[in-house]
Parts: C-alpha cells; sequence; structure tokens
C-alpha cells in the first residue's frame, strides 16, 4: 500500500488518517516503501524511454500522413 483513504471533504478524518500515520512508525515504513515501489516503476528512466520514444513515433507517422496528403504545388 502507497496510502490511506479518507472521506472526500471531511477534514477530520483527514487528521485521524495523518495522526494515524505519525502515531505508527510500521504503517508509515509500509506507506513509504509503497510509495517508493509505486513512484519507481511509475517514473523510471525505462517508462520514460518508452513513452517519449512512443510520442515520437505517433508524430513522426502524423507528420508523414500530412506529407501524403497535401495537394500539389502549382
Amino acid at each position: 500500500i502507497s496510502g490511506l483513504v479518507t472521506g472526500g471533504h471531511d477534514p477530520g478524518e483527514l487528521a485521524l488518517a495523518l495522526l494515524r500515520i505519525d502515531s505508527d512508525s510500521s504503517l508509515r515504513a509500509r506507506l513509504s516503501a509503497g510509495a517508493l515501489q509505486a513512484a519507481g516503476s511509475r517514473f523510471s528512466r525505462a517508462r520514460f524511454l518508452e513513452q517519449t520514444l512512443a510520442l515520437y513515433g505517433q508524430a513522426q507517422a502524423a507528420l508523414a500522413a500530412r506529407r501524403t496528403h497535401r495537394p500539389a504545388p502549382f
């Protein structure tokens, strides 16, 4: 796990969750480890490179499609 879920607009419930995290070192360690793992998989260099190359591929395909649909110059 990487976090605790609380009610959307209940400041009291949020405060209780924060106090729980503050007072429970074991929970805090589990949340920290879970958050680190989640961030590592979502924002890894490999994933960044994969997404960047995919974006460049899409841009290249769109540019090629535009070039093939241009009217002939006069």
